[in-house]
């Protein structure tokens, strides 16, 4: 069965955070002192949804559901596994990679479903990281669309980037009339 990561990797997806400002510092730290905001609003017409993150190092659901998973994450790719079997029993004999390509290829509407819907929406973490940890993803309370936004200038709700930029940015883009938060006001706390 292909991981958890490549199965999300061949949706196309855009990926956003819904971060207070009072967090920016610490988001910046891991990322980029530039950056754009929508509203969410915005993103929802766009058929923005959360993530559905799951936690790898957490606690399986407990005994007699599960007795030998030591791991969240274990169960749950072990559940979707289980499931992909099942089909594939449904679909017939073939190696797993027959399989797997049978079930993404033949089963229409689920298909698209379970492929546009629930995978790309999976977000695995390790629980027991610290919040500065680049592999941290969780408190970015990510929100995905499938495919692009398209968007213009006045959908922009708010400019990211340090103070030194911002008359580069002025002449560079003199239409832009919406909110300007300086980078450099933000550290981590």
């Amino acid at each position: 069965m292909p991981d958890r990561v490549s199965m999300c990797d061949k949706v196309k997806a855009i990926c956003f955070c819904d971060i207070p400002v009072n967090d920016f510092g610490i988001h910046m730290s891991k990322y980029s002192k530039f950056g754009l905001s929508f509203r969410k609003e915005f993103l929802i017409e766009r058929r923005a949804n959360p993530v559905f993150y799951v936690a790898t190092d957490s606690r399986p659901p407990t005994p007699p559901i599960v007795k030998t998973i030591a791991s969240n994450g274990d169960w749950f790719e072990k559940e979707i596994k289980n499931f992909l079997m099942l089909l594939s029993k449904i679909m017939g004999p073939g190696s797993d990679e027959t399989v797997y390509k049978n079930i993404f290829a033949n089963f229409g509407e689920f298909n698209w479903f379970f492929g546009n819907h629930i995978l790309p929406f999976l977000k695995p973490f390790e629980c027991n990281k610290s919040d500065t940890d680049e592999e941290n993803y969780y408190m970015e309370r990510e929100w995905r669309v499938l495919g692009f936004v398209k968007f213009a200038l006045e959908d922009v709700s708010r400019i990211i980037l340090p103070k030194s930029c911002i008359r580069r940015f002025r002449e560079d883009i003199p239409d832009y009339y919406g909110q300007i938060t300086f980078a450099d006001e933000y550290s981590i706390q």
